[in-house]
């Protein structure tokens, strides 16, 4: 950093540690959704200038909001997540394995049956209360078996399974997956109004293993260049790559598509590892021995992420819905969390469990 961006970044950590209150522990910061942060911090006392530094925008970046706004809100609740703990916690193994098999086990344990590879398309109910669930299985010819990117809007092989078996049923279908349901039931939408105000984002995840250390660091590196502007050397942070010698470095670098909707993959890894070589002590990948990679840009309506835009968090459904026997849960409902991560999900699939049990 030169010395005018040390003075701004100085300044900038002088304006937040006045309002740390607020930020941290106002039990009331949800009055703050309508204000973007960027209004937030120059009302009390950040110049343009300063909005326009990568330390203001990995607030936006951080939830893959550039360069669009985000809610105030949504950044104090980030900021109280990730203050509340003394450093990052990451699953130390395949995040399949390690986190969802267990309960996929324990779920079947219990007399569960999990039917992979099925897509929900209708909810039907008599006003009241859900009837029965529809699904039918995706069509794999325009997807090739992973060869190839969903559609925004998955196919769906003719004929369907009616599912009727049940008394409540827990919904955790993103919130573009969502709204594909029950087109023209304005009996089931009633229940959700505004919800056309919610946007998501196309994500962007590029994945390399290299056979040389190419990061001097093991830890994340934030604030590079759109439109990924963090990466991370998983190296020796979780045990499957520690302890495999053919690995060097275990790169990811996550972003999202926004303003690159028309650049090409291959520009969009130059332009990545150009701005990756400005770190010092940086190595060019290409020249240690690529032995993986994985591009990959999340645009299908199951894999888009939530956009925190201000003033939007009072159109979030909540886990009670106006069926009584249909709850909702994941990132994009409303918890005492709020922030779209894993965290947000637990917390709100915890309160679906709860309310589905005490019914």
């Amino acid at each position: 950093m030169s010395e005018e961006e040390m003075a701004a970044s100085a300044k900038q950590m002088s304006v937040l540690s006045e309002h740390q209150y607020t930020i941290f522990q106002d039990p009331d910061v949800e009055k703050y959704d309508d204000t973007s942060w960027t209004d937030w911090v120059l009302e009390r006392g950040y110049t343009r200038e300063q909005t326009e530094t990568r330390m203001h925008r990995f607030a936006l970046d951080a939830l893959f909001n550039w360069p669009h706004e985000i809610s105030t809100y949504i950044n104090f609740m980030s900021i109280r997540l990730l203050g509340g703990i003394p450093g990052y916690y990451l699953t130390n193994g395949p995040y399949g394995e390690v986190i969802v098999d267990p309960i996929a086990g324990y779920f079947r344990q219990l007399g569960g049956n999990i039917e992979m590879y099925h897509k929900l398309t209708d909810v039907r109910h008599d006003g009241r209360r859900i009837t029965a669930l529809r699904f039918s299985r995706p069509d794999y010819l325009f997807h090739d078996h992973g060869d190839e990117e969903w559609e925004a809007e998955v196919r769906v092989l003719p004929g369907s399974v009616v599912v009727d078996d049940f008394d409540d049923a827990i919904l955790t279908l993103p919130v573009d997956s969502f709204r594909e349901l029950n087109k023209g039931d304005e009996a089931f939408w009633k229940g959700f109004p505004g919800i056309e105000n919610l946007r998501a984002v196309c994500t962007l995840s590029w994945q390399m293993w290299t056979a040389e250390k190419v990061l001097p660091v093991d830890s994340c590196i934030n604030a590079l260049e759109e439109p990924l502007p963090m990466v991370i050397d998983y190296k020796n942070l979780r045990d499957e790559y520690r302890n495999d010698d053919r690995i060097g470095s275990a790169l990811e670098w996550v972003g999202q598509e926004n303003s690159f909707e028309d650049t090409s993959d291959e520009e969009i890894k130059e332009l990545t590892l150009n701005c990756f070589l400005t770190i010092p002590g940086a190595r060019d990948p290409r020249d240690k021995g690529i032995i993986h990679e994985s591009f990959r840009r999340n645009g299908s309506n199951h894999k888009r992420y939530l956009l925190t835009d201000p003033g939007t968090t009072k159109y979030r459904p909540h886990t009670i819905t106006h069926l009584e026997n249909m709850y909702m849960a994941g990132d994009w409902i409303r918890n005492e969390v709020d922030v779209p991560t894993m965290e947000g999900a637990v917390c709100s699939g915890y309160a679906a469990a709860e309310e589905a049990v005490k019914d």
